[in-house]
């Protein structure tokens, strides 16, 4: 998802105001930091190894995930239909989520890639 759209360093809108939020939910950074310590810092990947790609993808791949989660907020339309939204900063649509880039906020957050 890494485009020529950048907005204040990030690949657009929706993955800066992520990264800019995600110090409003308690404990996220401290779980995720965990999992790339396990997962990438311990057994020594290094940027360039295919290894560490994959490592990132899987890591950005349960952060949106745990994201996503913990942001859920279920709605009932006055038609009976049940939805869900994202109380990020404001509310999100699962399209607003789709344009997150997951890896670059993992990479630039945690890893300093």
């Amino acid at each position: 998802m890494h485009g020529d759209n950048k907005y204040n360093g990030w690949a657009n809108w929706a993955t800066w105001s992520v990264a800019l939020n995600m110090d409003e939910i308690g404990g996220l950074d401290e779980d995720i930091e965990h999992l790339i310590d396990v997962h990438i810092r311990t057994p020594g990947l290094k940027p360039g190894d295919l290894d560490f790609r994959i490592a990132v993808y899987d890591m950005a791949e349960i952060f949106k995930d745990f994201f996503m989660e913990i942001t859920e907020v279920e709605i009932t339309t006055p038609g009976g239909n049940v939805g869900f939204i994202y109380a990020v900063c404001d509310i999100w649509t699962q399209r607003d989520m789709n344009n997150v880039d997951w890896i670059e906020i993992v990479e630039k957050r945690f890893l300093d890639v």
